[in-house]
């Protein structure tokens, strides 16, 4: 999405900012030997590797768009002994008790709390739909018994039908503006671009204090919900192939790196009565 790579050009521009300092650099002075200094700049301010890999790649395509338009170049590789794959971050999906928990959990009406652990919840409810297709909702993406939406990431259209539990939600928070939820305002896209991240934010940062009130040990964000859904499903015997299109993943492959930790206990487990001689 356009916005998305916007910011991130901003961000790596910030953290490039702060790399160079007043030194006066071009296009010419970025070869290995830059690279690999800004790569250690990183590593000491303490910098996880995967933001590394995203400010490189970042990088990495400015310098390519570079050399399409001829401002540098061609046959340079400054980015050539870069790390830049990103590794697996370890995913964690929530029980049956805890999603209880949180479901049963009370908090003062019309809080913080409460919104963000019913945006949780709603994507639970609606097999996984991510933060960003929740915010950006519209009321007139709802009827006939269904959700129809189009998945901000891949462009899939995905239709979830309307459970009671998702029927309760979306009366709760009935408002004024076209939106499901009432968090995005204004048409500029720029600016619900901005509103979308800020809301990101605030409602993970409210989900942590969630979870220690709840007595949930598993780091709450608004992607567990989309696991969650996953491995429950898995649990329940469904195929990865239904899985993955409840999803809306666009490969086997992608729904595989959810259920990975659910299959290798299935196979403890199974190892563990043929071990019994």
């Amino acid at each position: 999405e356009r916005y998305g790579m916007e910011a991130a050009l901003r961000h790596t521009r910030a953290s490039l900012a702060a790399f160079i300092g007043l030194r006066a650099v071009r296009l010419a002075d970025v070869n290995a030997r830059f690279v690999r200094e800004y790569e250690d700049f990183l590593l000491r301010r303490g910098v996880s590797h995967n933001t590394i890999c995203y400010y490189m790649r970042n990088l990495k395509s400015v310098w390519r768009q570079a050399v399409d338009d001829g401002c540098v170049p061609a046959g340079v590789h400054p980015f050539e002994h870069v790390r830049s794959k990103p590794r697996k971050t370890v995913k964690r999906a929530l029980d049956r008790l805890s999603l209880r928990r949180i479901h049963d959990a009370e908090f003062p009406a019309n809080s913080r709390l409460e919104f963000a652990r019913d945006l949780f919840l709603f994507s639970f409810f609606s097999r996984g739909m991510p933060f960003v297709d929740i915010i950006y909702l519209k009321k007139s993406s709802v009827g006939n018994g269904v959700i129809s939406y189009r998945r901000r990431k891949t462009g899939q259209w995905l239709h979830v039908s309307l459970t009671p539990q998702l029927k309760a939600l979306i009366r709760k928070y009935a408002n004024e503006s076209e939106y499901v939820f009432p968090v995005l305002r204004g048409t500029d896209g720029r600016d619900l671009h901005r509103q979308y991240r800020l809301a990101l934010e605030r409602v993970n940062r409210y989900l942590k204090r969630i979870a220690l009130e709840c007595g949930v040990s598993v780091p709450l964000t608004t992607y567990v919900a989309r696991h969650s859904w996953a491995t429950l499903a898995r649990e329940s015997g469904a195929p990865v192939a239904v899985i993955s299109e409840g999803l809306g993943d666009t490969s086997e492959k992608t729904t595989q790196i959810y259920l990975k930790e659910f299959d290798r206990r299935i196979v403890d487990r199974v190892n563990a009565v043929v071990s019994k001689l």
